[in-house]
């Protein structure tokens, strides 16, 4: 699954498994597993949206690295500036 911040697609992880979950409402839903690994990935513009989208190998957005909340972040304008340039 991919993740979408603020019109950018930044990160993936991958979905493990499901589980029924039932809601206080008691209407059942499924539920996704998610992998502990988070992966940061090249910025890529993406407009919101609800519901799944499914992206080619030629869309999605290369892996840059695993994760590590005790990592630096980049201002979000720094990474669409880097991105259109191909730097990152």
């Amino acid at each position: 699954i991919y993740w979408v911040f603020k019109g950018l697609i930044l990160a993936r992880q991958k979905i493990v498994g499901f589980e029924e979950v039932v809601g206080e409402d008691e209407i059942i839903r499924c539920g996704l597993i998610l992998d502990k690994e988070i992966y940061r990935t090249e910025p890529r513009p993406k407009r919101a949206f609800q519901g799944w989208r499914y992206l080619t190998r030629d869309e999605a957005p290369k892996d840059l690295f695993v994760y590590d909340k005790n990592d630096g972040e980049l201002p979000r304008q720094m990474q669409i500036e880097l991105s259109k340039l191909g730097v990152l």
